[in-house]
């Protein structure tokens, strides 16, 4: 659906909006997905600017959904009440109380979610809710208790990490707690159980935007087709590669349960008063929900998007063409790259588990609050390039004495023979052997440095002579 700004003076209309849904996405969407939809808004890199939204389900495998997509001159109240109403429409949202919509609080969507989908349930992206908070509250412990309360599965564990919250700081404990975020927004602990997901971050859209980053350039037609044609391979493909799995539930599901079996098989049973009533031969598979089966999967992947001619073989309309948006260049050099936020990191999340070793509540925390951990020692507060500068100081090697040198240090022999106190005497060493250099003499034989007379005068010395050489000492 395309919307025009008719302006009387120019007398042909002007490009404003563009909305697409296509036919596989849409009854795709209805067949099998998840009631759960993901919305974001990204600004475009051509010359005439404008943001993209888009609307993400999420299917049997935990796997992005796209199903629609709109051009837009702004992210404000208007343009997202325009896409919200094609939204429900398409999708036959009639019963607005099985629905939940996850977003960043974009400008103006809130607005919209209370005129076109009161009754729906509105969930937040807790990644830049933390963002918001990081910016007020900046100790690690804080931050800690932000994570342990939004992972908390259970009322209890989210309300003792509440309460830890407020021993630590009674303003974060206000602001977490204030009317405007109310938990059922972003703690796992106050989620709706019909949805079957338990998602905190809106990755969906996120992701979907990262595929396409390379068409954001490019004229609103071009980025369209591009958009359409990569959605038609990936059904193809994602169905092709789930034909080939042998097992009754999805990959990504199947790996969760068996992680799930590996850490049940520590409990213990426990008597409680009564036998224990245990009926076996059950199998763990026939307690999945039918939502994460292998046939709803393909339920979802059996619409598929047509190939279709290019815009060379389209057909012309009698209608007046579209004039294209303002043109306003902004002032520096076009940047291609966003500014990234400040708690953003580019690695993965990692789980950590709580204080409290009996609580199965893990915490999730990124990867920068970790102090840094070598590669090559494993040591932490430095990495593998920085290794050398933290090694022990290495031992200095013990002086070589040169032979023919004086012995200063006095041995326990001569400490025994003088009675009257330590011995003062300097202990002579034998001098080396020297052997000629040059021609050898006619004997063959070596000349040796003479021993002295007397070993008791230190300046006593000899002279030898032999056959062929003089050596004087």
């Amino acid at each position: 659906m395309v919307k025009c700004d008719f302006q009387q003076q120019l007398g042909q209309p002007k490009f404003q909006r563009l909305y697409v849904c296509l036919g596989a996405t849409k009854e795709g969407f209805k067949a099998g997905c998840r009631p759960i939809i993901g919305l974001d808004g990204c600004f475009l890199k051509s010359v005439y600017a404008g943001q993209l939204l888009t609307a993400v389900g999420i299917d049997a495998n935990n796997e992005t959904w796209v199903i629609a997509y709109a051009v837009v001159e702004s992210e404000c109240k208007e343009s997202w009440i325009w896409f919200l109403e094609l939204l429900v429409k398409d999708c036959e949202i009639v019963n607005q109380f099985g629905f939940t919509f996850i977003s960043d609080k974009q400008k103006g969507l809130l607005p919209a979610f209370e005129q076109v989908v009161p009754n729906c349930n509105n969930q937040f992206c807790a990644r830049h809710l933390f963002s918001n908070y990081s910016l007020l509250f900046k100790a690690k412990s804080l931050r800690d208790k932000f994570w342990e309360a939004s992972y908390a599965t259970t009322v209890p564990h989210f309300t003792r990490a509440i309460e830890d919250l407020k021993k630590l700081s009674n303003d974060a404990y206000e602001w977490l707690t204030s009317p405007d975020k109310p938990p059922r927004h972003w703690s796992k602990s106050h989620f709706n159980t019909h949805l079957k997901c338990d998602m905190l971050l809106n990755n969906l859209c996120e992701s979907f935007n990262a595929t396409i980053l390379e068409c954001m350039d490019r004229p609103i037609l071009s980025m369209f087709e591009y958009i359409r044609c990569k959605l038609m391979r990936r059904i193809q493909g994602r169905r092709d590669k789930m034909l080939k799995w042998n097992k009754p539930i999805c990959p990504r599901i199947f790996k969760k349960v068996e992680g799930n079996k590996a850490k049940a098989g520590a409990c213990v049973a426990m008597w409680s008063g009564r036998a224990i009533n245990y009926k076996g031969g059950l199998n763990v598979m026939d307690f999945v929900d039918d939502c994460y089966l292998k046939t709803t999967y393909l339920k979802t992947y059996e619409n598929f998007i047509l190939p279709m001619n290019g815009m060379d073989m389209w057909d012309r309309s009698n209608f007046p063409p579209c004039l294209p948006p303002s043109y306003s260049k902004q002032p520096g050099r076009p940047r291609k790259c966003r500014n990234k936020e400040h708690e953003e990191y580019k690695g993965k999340m990692k789980m950590r588990a709580s204080s409290n070793q009996s609580e199965t509540t893990l915490s999730r925390i990124p990867n920068t609050h970790d102090s840094l951990k070598c590669g090559q020692c494993g040591k932490k507060g430095h990495n593998k390039r920085t290794c050398h500068r933290n090694l022990p100081p290495k031992a200095k090697p013990a002086t070589k004495r040169k032979r023919g040198t004086e012995n200063t240090q006095t041995t326990p022999s001569d400490t025994s023979t003088l009675a009257g106190g330590p011995s003062t005497l300097k202990q002579r060493s034998k001098p080396p052997m020297r052997v000629q250099k040059g021609k050898p003499s006619k004997k063959g034989h070596a000349t040796y440095a003479a021993q002295p007379a007397f070993p008791s005068c230190p300046h006593a010395s000899t002279s030898v002579s032999t056959a062929g050489s003089n050596v004087v000492h």
